[in-house]
Formats: C-alpha cells, sequence, structure tokens
C-alpha cells in the first residue's frame, strides 16, 4: 500500500511540474518570438526617421588651415546635406547679387504656382525692363505656362521672363517681393534683401555668400527647381507670339563642351552687372557628397569659373561623408544602453524610428572607425524615445533622434515605465520552481507520516 501512495505522488509531481514548466517555457518563447518579430518589423520602417534638423547629420572640422587664391571677394563652399560651411571668405559681407536673384524667384514661384499654369506678360511689365538688359525677348500679351517661363529664368536668365512670373505668382511684383523676402527670412538668412525679382542693379538688393548658399541649399530640396536649373538646354514650345525658342544654359560649367565643364556639376546660375560684377552659384556632386559653391563680386566670368572649381576641388579632395548607422540595430547597443530586455522588448513594439542614412561630413583622414556610436535614453516624450549619439575623440558631434509611433498601443506602457513590471515577469520560473520544491517536502513528509503510521 506505501508503495503505491508513493508512485501516486510521483506520478501526480511529474505531471504538474511538466504542466508548469510547459506554461512557463511556452510564454517565454512567444514573448521572444513577439520581439524578434517587432525588432524585424521596426528595422524596415526605421530607413526615413528625419523629422529635425538635427537628424540630417552633422559634421568633424577640418584642422587644415588651407588658403585658397581666389578672385572672388564673398566665397562660400558648403555642405549641401548639412549646411556645414567648408570655406568662407567675408561670408556676411553683403554684395550685390545680379541675376542669382533668380534662384528664389524661381523657388518662390515653384512653391506658389503650378507648373502648367498659363501666365500672359503685359506690356507695362515689359517695358518697365531695361531695354539692353539680359532678355529672352517675350512680347506684350504673349501667354506660356509657368514651367516654360521658368526655363527662361533660369537658363538665359531673362529679365522679362523674371518679371512676368513675379506679376503672375504675386499679383504684383512688389507683392512677389515680398513673398521673397519673406522665403529668405524664414531660411535664415541675415544679410539678404530683395526689391526686384530678377537682379538689376539697385542700392537695396543685395545679399551675402553664406545667405545664397542657404538659399541654394533649399531651391535643391525642390525637385522641379533641380530639373530645371540642371537641364542644358530647353525648347519652349511655340506660343501665340513667338515660333519655338531653343534655350542654352548660360552657365558654362555645365556644359560638356566647354573649357569650364566640371565633372559633377548639377544645378546652377550665373549673374553680372557693373555694380556686383560676375557673381555665380553652383552645386556640384561626387558619391554620396553634394558641395554648394557661391562666389560674389568676382572680375570676369574666366575668374568665377576658376574660382568655383578650386573650391569643388577643395571640398572633394579635403572631406568624405561617413554614414556610420547605415546598418545600426538597436538591440546591438541594449546592454551598452543599460536597457532590459522587456523595456527593449516595449521599445521594439513602439516602431521606433531614426534615419539611417544619418551623414558625417569629416576630413579624408577619418574613417568610421573612428566615430564611437551609443543610445541614450532620453524621456519618452513628444514622440522621442532618446538618441543615437555620435563622439569623436571624446567629443559629442550629434545625434539623431530615436522617434516611436505616439498612436501605439504601447504608448501609455513605455510612459508608465513598466520596466519593473518586464523584471517581475521574468521572475515568474523561479517562484514556480519554488513552490514546487516546497510541495515536493510536504509529500515526502505526508509519506514519511503514513508509512510511520503503518
Amino acid at each position: 500500500m506505501k508503495h503505491r501512495i508513493l508512485a501516486f505522488f510521483m506520478a501526480f509531481f511529474y505531471v504538474f511540474s511538466s504542466t508548469v514548466f510547459f506554461v512557463s517555457a511556452e510564454e517565454t518563447t512567444t514573448q521572444a518570438a513577439s520581439a524578434t518579430e517587432s525588432s524585424e518589423s521596426s528595422q524596415k520602417q526605421s530607413t526615413s526617421g528625419i523629422k529635425s534638423s538635427s537628424d540630417v547629420g552633422c559634421s568633424i572640422a577640418s584642422e587644415a588651415e588651407d588658403s585658397l587664391e581666389l578672385v572672388s571677394e564673398g566665397v562660400a563652399l558648403m555642405d549641401a546635406s548639412t549646411g556645414t560651411l567648408l570655406y568662407t571668405r567675408n561670408p556676411e559681407e553683403k554684395f550685390y547679387p545680379a541675376s542669382i536673384t533668380k534662384i528664389v524667384t524661381t523657388l518662390v514661384a515653384l512653391e506658389n504656382g503650378k507648373l502648367n499654369d498659363k501666365l500672359t506678360f503685359k506690356g507695362a511689365t515689359l517695358n518697365a525692363i531695361e531695354q539692353d538688359s539680359s532678355r529672352v525677348g517675350v512680347e506684350a500679351d504673349e501667354t506660356m505656362t509657368l514651367e516654360d517661363a521658368l526655363y527662361c529664368v533660369m537658363l538665359v536668365s531673362g529679365n522679362d521672363a523674371a518679371a512676368g512670373v513675379a506679376e503672375h505668382i504675386g499679383g504684383t511684383i512688389d507683392d512677389f517681393v515680398a513673398m521673397m523676402n519673406e522665403k529668405v527670412e524664414e531660411l535664415g538668412c541675415t544679410n539678404t534683401h530683395f526689391t526686384n525679382p530678377h537682379g538689376l542693379h539697385n542700392e537695396n538688393h543685395y545679399t551675402c555668400a553664406k545667405d545664397m548658399a542657404l538659399i541654394m541649399q533649399a531651391a535643391t530640396q525642390n525637385e522641379d527647381f533641380c530639373r530645371i536649373a540642371s537641364a542644358k538646354t530647353y525648347t519652349v514650345p511655340k506660343t501665340n507670339k513667338s515660333e519655338a525658342r531653343e534655350l542654352w544654359n548660360h552657365h558654362k560649367m555645365m556644359l560638356p563642351a566647354s573649357e569650364y565643364h566640371y565633372d559633377g556639376v548639377c544645378e546652377g546660375k550665373t549673374g553680372y552687372t557693373s555694380d556686383a560684377w560676375n557673381t555665380l552659384v553652383t552645386t556640384a556632386q561626387k558619391d554620396d557628397m553634394k558641395l554648394i559653391a557661391v562666389v560674389l563680386r568676382c572680375q570676369g566670368a574666366a575668374a568665377a569659373y576658376n574660382d568655383t572649381t578650386k573650391l569643388f576641388n577643395y571640398g572633394f579632395e579635403n572631406f568624405h561623408v561617413l554614414k556610420p548607422i547605415q546598418n545600426f540595430k538597436l538591440s546591438d547597443a541594449a546592454n551598452d544602453a543599460d536597457l532590459s530586455t522587456g523595456e527593449l522588448s516595449n521599445l521594439e513594439k513602439l516602431n521606433p524610428e531614426f534615419n539611417q542614412d544619418y551623414s558625417i561630413l569629416a576630413p579624408a583622414s577619418v574613417s568610421a572607425s573612428d566615430i564611437s556610436v551609443s543610445l541614450v535614453k532620453g524621456g519618452e516624450k513628444s514622440g522621442i524615445w532618446g538618441s543615437i549619439q555620435f563622439q569623436y575623440k571624446g567629443n559629442t558631434i550629434g545625434s539623431a533622434n530615436v522617434y516611436y509611433d505616439e498612436d501605439s498601443d504601447y504608448a501609455a506602457i513605455v510612459e508608465e515605465d513598466h520596466s519593473d513590471k518586464a523584471k517581475t515577469v521574468s521572475k515568474i520560473p523561479f517562484i514556480l520552481t519554488a513552490v514546487i520544491i516546497l510541495l515536493v517536502l510536504f509529500i515526502i513528509s505526508m509519506v514519511i507520516s503514513l508509512i510511520k503510521r503503518r
């Protein structure tokens, strides 16, 4: 009889303990699978994550003190991605811009009009333009699309076309000029003021090299601007007043047959008046780096082209772009950030997003291995969980925000900091084990007691 009782309790213990551990193991496996699935999903979604200027990238200053032999009095070389100025000369001194003004004219028109809009040029507006200035030759009451007119503005620097565009978009030229000044103020320009849409001389019409770089940086983020400003040629279709017009870009660095051609040039605009002298704004790209070169008050078009070439050569030879988190995974940095398994799992369920194309413009001597990357928890507020920070030689040089989906069902969990709860859940197997041991001891004592009674 005592053997039967012992066998019964042993069988009960086996079935109970197996069931408990099976349930516990299944729960753990399910949680792990869910975390893995969520992690994979979050990684697929974390390819943009650009909601702030700081998410785009940063730069490492060059220790070299190169002095380029340039003719231009105002100079700026900017990295288009980060806005970093790589080389300057009198960057904030005011100069007359001449026709590079038309970069702003085109950008404002694109942002406030439609390419297929029909505009009709007014005789009074055309007659107000200096007859010996740069013109495309539009006539009074001639009609063309806004797109065609903007090619006339950018490629052949038509002052008459610029005036017609301004009047069409702004209602009046003065109102359009007000829109231009509002736009450059919005971009952070501090030494720029316009009085017209074409750049013909006016003492109160001025800019500086730094501001023009900022303006071109903004313009190149507009796809239509890039398409128009990068065209080598364009044919304006026949209108009600003219046969088709063949336009050729005045910017010689874009033309393959020109002695000033530069490989990689993208967009640009020339300018000249007797008061401004030659002005030039140009972009060029090689690999992942796009540069903006601005030269103001330069004596001679050849000198302006040569100065721009020197600036591009300096930038491309001395700097390159690093992308340290293209293959970065939050789970890889969780331990260094002191994240518990529960905290990491909850973060991954919130669809975290960050800019995996984060760029660091660095001197050519700096490699990706010289940049340290760390994950920092930042308080979980306003959709920002924390940040990925970048350090070079022990100094923080930039950071990219890690965003989370505020509409997620798990948002409340993160905001209430349920890491302690996660730790409690992880202790369940140990608590069950302790309970089972106590049961075993109780069963053994009961068996011994029954045996003694027998």
